[in-house]
């Protein structure tokens, strides 16, 4: 058997999408955020699409030359630099007066987000360089003279085995707690619940790693098909899986969904290359209805979609988009919380926001303040809710002092060293799992590391043992 120098997965999912566009999107926000009328604080809020198409212009790498992960951070990018300093400007300001944060607060976010940009961008070309100089192509056998299908995937990696054990499970912890099932909410439900009532912390948390294990398994199980004898019908009900996986989910936010479906889409177009476009249309679309239609029924409690749609003016989008994707207004809030409690920060904060959310580990650092107790009190003023997201980037300083400015470097490293191993799987599950963390990370970056760090203990770690367990004959 001869072998054959063949693109690498990466060809078949990138979007010839021109770096210019992205510059381009920049430098027009710039010019539309430019306001001398701006209120206090927002004068200067033009500086960060202008630095965003500058430094992303010079240093930044080609979208194409990573998958999902790279792509998803650019949008965050482009949320946080470009989309939402022109809804705010569009909305009047609005969002100036939502909290109370000072004009001082706000130019120091502002600061302070031009070198996190910096810092990531610059990031991204550095370890761009790094890769590109141990980057190889991949080889693929040629057995009579044509390339194996599926672009060289294992198709028969998963031990079937594990997948039945992992089923069997869920069904012996649904009967033992059965209350475990109310963490989960379906698009169809007319009221969402945000919380479960389960006896067992891990109950949840077995069931979710199960609906993901039974997902990419089915998608092997019709990609294996389509292996042996190519028919549209092993992609159609692959996507028929994918959607009914997204439909049914935990708790009421939104970002799982969108993390799931985007580490899905990519599966599915290195398993079904040649559907690219119909996969992207499809599931894309879908994705779409999906996050339109848990939004309106979580926040408007209706599931008419126009009646729900007609409260989201500018105002309330330019909201929603600076705290889920922290932007200066945020920022400036985790500054001020910094102010009230900087001296509080010691080695056991960093514990405390490390296993906040972490099964069992959480009992251990419960009495110790968090970053997320101090930002909600410094908001709200008060600690009855937290439910806010720290920014990242203060919540890094606070814990880190001036080295906390590299952690966003860190995120980005992440990302583009699981993007590329991605690119360099050749076994489903391993495909799925190193995409899946490479979005997670990408999509969570701006804030907190709270969050991310609850991903690696309670999703990252048990599907990579998981992973591990499935290549396992037994």
């Amino acid at each position: 058997m001869k072998s054959l120098t063949v693109p690498t997965a990466t060809d078949h999912f990138s979007l010839s999408i021109n770096k210019d566009i992205f510059v381009f999107i920049g430098l027009a926000a710039a010019f539309l955020t430019i306001d001398p009328q701006a209120v206090p604080g927002y004068q200067w809020q033009f500086l960060l699409p202008l630095f965003f198409s500058i430094f992303y212009k010079l240093f930044a790498p080609p979208i194409k030359a990573f998958s999902m992960g790279y792509l998803v951070l650019n949008g965050i990018w482009l949320i946080r630099y470009c989309i939402t300093p022109v809804l705010i400007k569009i909305s009047h300001y609005q969002i100036r007066y939502e909290t109370t944060v000072s004009v001082r607060h706000l130019n120091m976010a502002l600061i302070l987000m031009v070198v996190e940009l910096v810092v990531s961008i610059l990031a991204s070309s550095y370890f761009y360089s790094k890769i590109k100089k141990t980057s190889t192509t991949m080889e693929l056998p040629v057995e009579q003279g044509k390339l194996l299908k599926i672009n060289g995937l294992n198709t028969k990696s998963m031990n079937p085995s594990l997948v039945l054990g992992m089923a069997g499970l869920s069904l012996l912890v649904i009967v033992l707690d059965p209350n475990a099932l109310n963490g989960f909410n379906f698009i169809f439900d007319t009221v969402f619940l945000s919380k479960d009532d389960s006896t067992f912390g891990m109950s949840v948390l077995i069931i979710a790693w199960t609906k993901i294990i039974v997902t990419v398994y089915l998608i092997e199980l019709f990609g294996d098909r389509e292996k042996q004898s190519e028919d549209k019908k092993n992609l159609w009900f692959s996507m028929l899986v994918v959607l009914v996986s997204l439909s049914f989910f935990n708790g009421t936010s939104r970002n799982m969904i969108f993390i799931e479906a985007f580490a899905y889409i990519y599966l599915l177009i290195r398993v079904f290359p040649k559907h690219k476009k119909s996969i992207l249309t499809i599931c894309l679309s879908s994705l779409v209805f999906i996050l339109v239609l848990v939004s309106i029924v979580r926040f408007n409690n209706t599931r008419n979609i126009s009646e729900g749609l007609s409260s989201y003016d500018t105002a309330h989008i330019a909201q929603e988009f600076s705290v889920y994707f922290e932007g200066q207004q945020n920022i400036a809030l985790g500054i001020k919380s910094l102010d009230f409690y900087g001296d509080k920060y010691t080695v056991l904060t960093l514990f405390k926001d490390l296993l906040e959310n972490t099964i069992y580990f959480n009992r251990f650092v419960a009495s110790i303040p968090s970053t997320v107790q101090m930002f909600n009190t410094t908001l709200y003023g008060h600690s009855l809710w937290a439910d806010q997201i720290p920014p990242t980037i203060t919540q890094a300083i606070g814990l880190l002092g001036a080295l906390g400015v590299l952690v966003p470097a860190l995120f980005v490293s992440l990302v583009l060293k699981l993007d590329r191993l991605a690119t360099q799987k050749t076994n489903v599950f391993g495909i799925f799992l190193a995409i899946f963390v490479a979005v997670n990370i990408a999509f969570f970056s701006p804030g907190s590391i709270t969050i991310i760090s609850t991903a690696v203990t309670n999703r990252f770690i048990p599907l990579y043992v998981l992973y591990k367990a499935s290549l396992t004959k037994f």
